[in-house]
C-alpha cells in the first residue's frame, strides 16, 4: 500500500478509536482525493475474475477484504470497488466494462448483498463508518441489480410467457415480465441515474449476446435471477430497515425489529438522507426483481408502519418527496392490484388521525394518495367505497366552509386543505356525470358543491359584489375566502374542472356563474389606461393593448399605441 495512503489509513483508525470526528473525517477527505491503492486495486481485480493479474499473499478473498477487524480498511476496499465499477473518468471504457463484466460473472459477486443481512459485516464500527460503508454497499447494489433487470428481460422471451389473466377475487394477474418490462422503463431514475441505466445496458446486452453465442456460460448470479430468487426476501427487508432507521437518523437500530421501537421524531443527517433516498432506490429495483415479495410485503403489519413513518412522520422533505416517489413506482409493480389497493386503504386509515397530528408534514402524504388513486383510475384498479369516502371528503369541506363563515379561519394547516381537494378531485374520477350532476349542481339534493366552491372557496368578494349589483344592497357577510393560498385555489379550481367533465349541467351552472360575475352586461366597456388589469368588456372601437400597470410600462403603452394610429 502506498505510504500517504497507510498514514491515512492510521489517522482514519485513530479518529475512530479516539472519537475525534474531525480527523476521522480529514483522514478520509484525503483518502478520496488521492489515487487509490494499487495493491488494493489489483486485489479486487483478482477476487472478482481477473486470473491475469499476481499478487501477493495473502490471496485476496472475501473474508479478508469486506470482513476484516479493520471498519476503515473494509470502507476504502469498497469505495475503491465502486471506483472501479463506476469511474468517474468514464464508466462506458473498455477498461471498465471489463471489470463490470468480470464482476458479474463472478461467483464472489453476491457477497454485496449478504452485506446487507449479515451481522458480522462492520460489528464494531462507529455510527459513521457503518453510514459510508452501507451508502456504497447501496450503490454497488443498485448497479448489480440493474444489469440482473436487464439481463432477466433480455433473456426471457415476453411472447413466451403468459399474458395478463383473472384470478378467482376477479383480480388481474399481470406477467412478471411484462411488470419487468414497465419498471426497467422509470427504474433507476431516467433523469439522475443516466450514466448508471446506460452501464447496465451495456453490460447486460453484451452478456446476453455473449451467453447466445455460446462464448459464456450462465453464471450463477443470473441464474438465480432468471428464477426470480434474487434478491431474497431477507435483502428486501434488510434495505427496508435500512431506510427505515436512516430516515429518523437512528442508524444503529437498523438490526433491531423497528416494528416496535419508537424512532423518535429527530431529524436526519444530510448523511442519514442520503443512505436513506439510496435505500428506497435500491428497495424499488430489487422489487423489480421479485415482485412476489412485494405481494407478501403487502400482508405485513411492518409494511404499513414503514410507508406511514418515511411519508408522514419523518421530519425531512427531500425524504419523503423521495419516499413518495419510489411508493407510487412500487405500487405499479406488483403482478397483482394487492399492494396498490393496500397503500390507498392505508393513507386513507390515518387521514383523520395521523395526518391531524403530522399536518406540516402532509403535502407529500396527499400528493402520494391522489397519484394513487389517479393510478388507480388509470388502469381501472377498483376502490372499495370510493362513493363513501367521496361523500367523508364532502362533509369535511363543507365543515370547514362553515368553520371560516364563523371565525374567519379554516383552523387547519394549507397542506391538509389542498390535499381534501385533491382527495376529491380524484376520488370524482370514480363517478358517472349522472353522480356528478347530483353533487355538483342538482337543487333537489342540496348538495350544490360548484356553487359553493365558486362562492365560498375561491370568489367570495365576487360574490357580494355581484348581489351589490343586483340589489343595491351589501350582505353583511365578511368575504373571506377558504382557500387563501395559490396551491389551495389551484386545487379547487381543479376539483371544479372534474365536476364538470363529462357533466354538460355542471358546465353549464359553471360558466353562468362566472359570467355573471366577471363579464356581466351590466358593466361599463373599458375605455380607460388604469393601473389596475381590471376584467370587463372591450369597447367597441378605440384603442386596445397592454394596460398601463402604474405607469411602470409607460413607454411600451405609448410605442403600442403609435403602432396602432392609422396611417
Amino acid at each position: 500500500m502506498q505510504l500517504t495512503a497507510q498514514v491515512c489509513h492510521l489517522e482514519e483508525e485513530l479518529g475512530s478509536e479516539l472519537h475525534d470526528d474531525n480527523l476521522r473525517d480529514a483522514a478520509r477527505a484525503i483518502l478520496k482525493l488521492i489515487p487509490p491503492d494499487s495493491a488494493t486495486v489489483h486485489r479486487l481485480q483478482v477476487l472478482f475474475g481477473d486470473s491475469s493479474i499476481s499478487v501477493d499473499d495473502p490471496q485476496p478473498t472475501v473474508e479478508n477484504m469486506f470482513f476484516c477487524d479493520s471498519p476503515s480498511q473494509v470502507l476504502y476496499n469498497l469505495e475503491v470497488l465502486y471506483a472501479l465499477l463506476m469511474p468517474a473518468a468514464d464508466p462506458l471504457s473498455d477498461k471498465a466494462f471489463e471489470f463490470q463484466m468480470n464482476f458479474l460473472r463472478c461467483t464472489a459477486a453476491h457477497v454485496i448483498l449478504e452485506m446487507l443481512t449479515k451481522n458480522n459485516f462492520l460489528p464494531k464500527a462507529d455510527v459513521a463508518t457503518k453510514r459510508s460503508a452501507y451508502l456504497t454497499v447501496l450503490k454497488i447494489c443498485k448497479l448489480l441489480l440493474s444489469v440482473l433487470g436487464h439481463v432477466m428481460y433480455r433473456c426471457l422471451e415476453e411472447s413466451s410467457m403468459p399474458g395478463d389473466q383473472e384470478c378467482p377475487d376477479g383480480m388481474v394477474q399481470r406477467c412478471p415480465v411484462s411488470v419487468l418490462k414497465h419498471a426497467l422503463a422509470s427504474v433507476p431514475n431516467v433523469s439522475t441515474e443516466f450514466m448508471l441505466r446506460n452501464v447496465a445496458c451495456q453490460v447486460a446486452d453484451s452478456y446476453a449476446d455473449r451467453v447466445a453465442a455460446g462464448e459464456y456460460g450462465e453464471c450463477p448470479l443470473v441464474a438465480a435471477a432468471m428464477m426470480w430468487e434474487i434478491p431474497g426476501a431477507d435483502t428486501i427487508r434488510a434495505v427496508i430497515r435500512l431506510a427505515w432507521a436512516s430516515c429518523f437518523g437512528n442508524l444503529h437500530l437498523q438490526d433491531h425489529d423497528l416494528f416496535n421501537q419508537q424512532l423518535g421524531d429527530s431529524q436526519p443527517s444530510p448523511d442519514d438522507i442520503l443512505v436513506c433516498k439510496e435505500a428506497l432506490e435500491v428497495l424499488t429495483v430489487a422489487l423489480v426483481l421479485s415482485p412476489s415479495t412485494l405481494d407478501s410485503l403487502s400482508k405485513e403489519k411492518m409494511c404499513e408502519k414503514f410507508i406511514i413513518d418515511l411519508v408522514l412522520r419523518c421530519n425531512n422533505r427531500s425524504v419523503r418527496v423521495a419516499a413518495a416517489e419510489q411508493f407510487l413506482i412500487m405500487s405499479s409493480l406488483g403482478t397483482t392490484q394487492q399492494f396498490l389497493q393496500l397503500c390507498i386503504a392505508l393513507l386513507f386509515n390515518v387521514l383523520h388521525t395521523h395526518v391531524m397530528e403530522y399536518a406540516q408534514n402532509s403535502h407529500e402524504y396527499f400528493q402520494l394518495l391522489c397519484q394513487l388513486l389517479n393510478f388507480a383510475y388509470l388502469y381501472q384498479c377498483n376502490v372499495n367505497i370510493a362513493d363513501q369516502l367521496l361523500a367523508n371528503e364532502i362533509v369535511w369541506l363543507k365543515k370547514i366552509r362553515e368553520t371560516v363563515k364563523e371565525s374567519g379561519e379554516t383552523g387547519v394547516e394549507e397542506a391538509v386543505l389542498e390535499g381534501h381537494l385533491g382527495i376529491a378531485k380524484e376520488l370524482l374520477n370514480f363517478l358517472p356525470p349522472e353522480k356528478k350532476y347530483q353533487l355538483g349542481s342538482d337543487e333537489k339534493t342540496g348538495m350544490n358543491l360548484i356553487k359553493e366552491l365558486v362562492e365560498d372557496f375561491i370568489f367570495p368578494a365576487s360574490k357580494l359584489m355581484l348581489h351589490l349589483q343586483r340589489t343595491g344592497e351589501l350582505i353583511p357577510d365578511q368575504a373571506v375566502p377558504v382557500c387563501s393560498t395559490p396551491q389551495s385555489l389551484n386545487s379547487a379550481c381543479e376539483l371544479l374542472v372534474s365536476l364538470c367533465v363529462g357533466c354538460v349541467p355542471n358546465m353549464k351552472l359553471l360558466t353562468t356563474m362566472l359570467t355573471d360575475m366577471f363579464y356581466s352586461e351590466r358593466d361599463e366597456p373599458l375605455v380607460d389606461w388604469d393601473y389596475l388589469p381590471p376584467v370587463g368588456p372591450r369597447p367597441h372601437k378605440g384603442f386596445v393593448g397592454l394596460k398601463n400597470a402604474g405607469a411602470t410600462c409607460y413607454m411600451n403603452s405609448v410605442l403600442q399605441q403609435l403602432y396602432m394610429v392609422e396611417s
